[in-house]
C-alpha cells in the first residue's frame, strides 16, 4: 500500500490549546454539594443456545449481556458541585464489586463552559457518533458495528475494554490514567485528550513514553452545530506505529450528523483517513433511520478498503444491515435485524448473514425482551463461550433481555 500524503501537527495543537488555558480561581459553597447515584444494566439469559465445539453438539444455556461474557449489573457514584464533581462507574457483574466500568474521573471546571477532567477512565460523549440498533442491543453478531463507528468517542486512560488504545502506547509502558480537557459554548466544542503512562523500570530509548509522545498520540477535536442541518465534528486520533518502535501516526475522523433537516430523519456519516495507508485503512460509515409513525426502519452501511481477506489478498469490507422497530402500543414494540458481512470484512471464507427478530415490553425504568436469533457466523464473545458454527451450518439463540435505568 502507498503512504498517504496527509501529515499531522499533533504536538503545535495541543500545546497551543494548553498556552491558551487562563488561570482561574474560584470558591465554593459547601451546601451546593450534591450527592447522587445512577444505574444501568442489562443481562441476557438464553435458555436455547445452539453448541458446537467440534466435538459436542447440543444445546446449552447461557447468562450474557450483549457483548458476552456476564450480565451487566451496574451502577455510578456522583458528588457534584457547580464547578467541582466526581464520577465512579462500578459493575457487579459476577457478584464481585468491580470499579472498572467505564469511567472513574474528577472533574473541575474552573469557569463557565471550560472543564478538565482526571482520572482512569475518563470518556467525552457529546460528540460521538453510533449506529447502535437490533442485535447491538440484544446478543451481538460477531464483528458487527454499533459503537464509534461513525465518530470515536474521546477518551482517555484505560478504555472501556473495547478502545483501551494500547496501539497508542509506548511498547513497556502501561496505562495508568488519562486526562480530557474541553470547551463547551452553546453549539461548539472542543477537546483535547492525552494517555498517562508510567516509565515501570529502565527503557529504551524507543520505548519511552515522553511528553513530546504523549502530545503526538493524543486525541483532539471540534465539533459544531449547523442550524436546520445538524452536527459537524472532525478530529485527530494519535496512535502508535505498529512497524517502527517510537514513532507514531493518527487518524483524521470526520463526520456529519443530519437531523434537524427533515423530520423525523436521522443520518450520521463519517469517514476515518489514516494518515499511513500502512497501519490502517479507510473507512467510510453511514446509520440513519426514519421514524413513520409506529414504524421506525434502520440502515447501517460500513466500507473499509484495501482490506486483507483471508488469503493474504486486498479488497472492500463490506457490513451492512437494515431493520425495523414496530411500535404495538402498550409498550410493546417488535424489533427486526438483518446483517452481512462479506468474506473480506471477516477475513473468512464464508462472510456472515444474521438476523433477529424479537419483541420487547418497556416500562419506565427497564424493559423485557424475548427473539431468536440466527447467523452463519458465530455470536460475540470469548472463546470458551462463543458458538461457532461450521460452514455451512447455523449457530442460533433464543435470548431473553432484561435491562433497567435509574
Amino acid at each position: 500500500m502507498k503512504k498517504a500524503i496527509v501529515k499531522s501537527t499533533p504536538k503545535l495543537l495541543a500545546c497551543t490549546v494548553l498556552v491558551a488555558l487562563p488561570v482561574t480561581s474560584f470558591a465554593e459553597e459547601a451546601n451546593d454539594v450534591k450527592l447522587s447515584w445512577q444505574a444501568w444494566g442489562r443481562g441476557i439469559f438464553s435458555p436455547l443456545v445452539s453448541y458446537d465445539d467440534g466435538e459436542n453438539k447440543d444445546v446449552v444455556p447461557r447468562d450474557d449481556a450483549s457483548w458476552g461474557w456476564a450480565s451487566r449489573l451496574g451502577f455510578t457514584l456522583k458528588g457534584e458541585s457547580k464547578n467541582v464533581g466526581i464520577r465512579l462507574d462500578m459493575k457487579v457483574d459476577e457478584g464481585v464489586l468491580e470499579n472498572v466500568q467505564d469511567e472513574q474521573k474528577i472533574w473541575v471546571k474552573p469557569f463557565d463552559s471550560f472543564t478538565v477532567e482526571l482520572g482512569p477512565n475518563v470518556f467525552y460523549d457529546t460528540l460521538r457518533g453510533n449506529s447502535a440498533y437490533g442485535a447491538w442491543n440484544w446478543l451481538r453478531f460477531d464483528e458487527m458495528v454499533g459503537e464509534d463507528d461513525i465518530f470515536q468517542r474521546p477518551q482517555a486512560g484505560k478504555g472501556d475494554g473495547r478502545f483501551e488504545r494500547d496501539e497508542n502506547t509506548a511498547n513497556t509502558a502501561e496505562i495508568k490514567g488519562g486526562s480530557i480537557i474541553h470547551y463547551d459554548q452553546g453549539g461548539f466544542h472542543a477537546f483535547a485528550s492525552w494517555n498517562i503512562l508510567e516509565n515501570d523500570g529502565p527503557q529504551e530509548e524507543d520505548d519511552l513514553y515522553t511528553t513530546s509522545t504523549m502530545l503526538e498520540r493524543g486525541q483532539y477535536g471540534v465539533g459544531s452545530v449547523i442550524d436546520d442541518l445538524g452536527l459537524f465534528r472532525i478530529q485527530y486520533v494519535g496512535k502508535k506505529s505498529g512497524f517502527d518502535a517510537g514513532d507514531s501516526y493518527g487518524v483524521i475522523n470526520a463526520a456529519l450528523k443530519i437531523d434537524q433537516a427533515i423530520e423525523n430523519l436521522y443520518l450520521d456519516t463519517g469517514i476515518f483517513i489514516p494518515t499511513d495507508n500502512d497501519e490502517e485503512n479507510l473507512i467510510f460509515a453511514l446509520y440513519g433511520n426514519y421514524r413513520m409513525g409506529t414504524v421506525t426502519p434502520h440502515a447501517v452501511i460500513n466500507l473499509e478498503f484495501d482490506k486483507e481477506d483471508a488469503d493474504g489478498d486486498e479488497g472492500l469490507a463490506i457490513k451492512l444491515g437494515v431493520g425495523a422497530d414496530v411500535d404495538l402500543g402498550d409498550g410493546l414494540t417488535i424489533v427486526t435485524d438483518f446483517r452481512y458481512h462479506n468474506d473480506v470484512a471477516l477475513a473468512n471464507e464464508d462472510g456472515q448473514v444474521a438476523a433477529l427478530v424479537g419483541i420487547k415490553k418497556g416500562f419506565s425504568n427497564g424493559v423485557i425482551g424475548i427473539g431468536f436469533q440466527a447467523t452463519t457466523h458465530r455470536f460475540e464473545g470469548p472463546e470458551s463461550q462463543t458458538v461457532k458454527a461450521d460452514p455451512g451450518d447455523v449457530a442460533w439463540a433464543v435470548p431473553v433481555s432484561l435491562e433497567y435505568w435509574f
